[in-house]
């Protein structure tokens, strides 16, 4: 499974770091898939990063319970509900503001 996510900063004077990114995909409360991406990178203010990564599942064995939901999930006209969770390290670097208030 092909995921792409994007990060914005709208901020004008905060940087975002981040660290590789572990991720979990869960369907059901199952999780199904896994992946990472494994590139640090940087998010500039007023900037939105792009971050695709592809996520790997094996053959799982499901409780019939788990089964029948993601089938009754599949009919719905609304789709499947996903839980994706994105495990990283953010370090965050904020510029000097100047003040003009005599402190």
């Amino acid at each position: 499974m092909n995921l792409t996510f994007s990060t914005k900063n709208p901020n004008k004077r905060v940087v975002f770091f981040y660290d590789p990114i572990t991720i979990n995909l869960l369907i059901a409360d199952t999780q199904i898939a896994n992946g990472s991406f494994v590139n640090s990178f940087v998010s500039e203010p007023n900037n939105i990063t792009v971050v695709r990564s592809q996520l790997y599942g094996a053959n799982l064995l499901l409780e019939s319970s788990t089964v029948n939901q993601i089938r009754a999930d599949l009919k719905k006209k609304c789709g499947m509900q996903l839980k994706i969770y994105l495990d990283t390290q953010t370090q965050v670097k904020i510029e000097s503001i100047k003040s003009d208030c005599g402190i």
